[in-house]
């Protein structure tokens, strides 16, 4: 049985499209959602920040079309009412067991192709957060790796004022 591309996409599921396939990816978990919406809070709690942050936005890089957990965003004039064309300042991914590879791996490489500055993993199982930093060599370098040792305050490279405390985010 044939679908139209029409009736495919139209599948509650979320697709990206990498160098020419379409990957579809699975829906987060109930952990993953609360860790993606209290970084959201702590965005907007932020002060002096004026770029803007998106929750599973559509990311357009050429060919590329990705939904990253979040975007954060400083040049408006690559927002769009569809989504996000071209790279956002700063990409955080909460991995899970089924995106791990996709995310850590495969993304990381497109991210740093097309120029997003700050890359960040949350591992929710692990409770650890890595920030990588772009590099001139067209990749990235591992800044600092966040874990519940003390009260670490996890702070931006590129959002100065976006910081906020690993015990809290976890809840531990």
């Amino acid at each position: 049985m044939d679908i139209t591309n029409y009736e495919f996409f139209q599948e509650p599921e979320m697709y990206e499209t990498v160098n020419g396939k379409i990957v579809m990816m699975p829906r987060p978990t109930l952990e993953h959602s609360r860790i993606v919406s209290k970084l959201a809070h702590y965005w907007y709690i932020c002060k002096k920040c004026d770029c803007n942050m998106y929750i599973e936005p559509n990311l357009y890089l050429e060919q590329q079309h990705l939904i990253p957990d979040l975007a954060i965003v400083c040049d408006k004039s690559k927002l769009h009412e569809i989504g996000i064309y071209g790279a956002p300042d700063v990409v955080i991914e909460v991995l899970s067991p089924t995106t791990f590879q996709h995310d850590k791996f495969v993304k990381s490489k497109i991210y740093a192709q097309y120029g997003v500055l700050e890359y960040w993993l949350v591992y929710p199982r692990e409770k650890e957060i890595e920030i990588y930093c772009l590099n001139n060599k067209n990749g990235y370098t591992l800044h600092h790796k966040f874990n519940l040792d003390g009260n670490t305050q996890v702070k931006s490279t590129v959002i100065p004022n976006f910081e906020f405390s690993m015990s809290d985010l976890f809840d531990v």
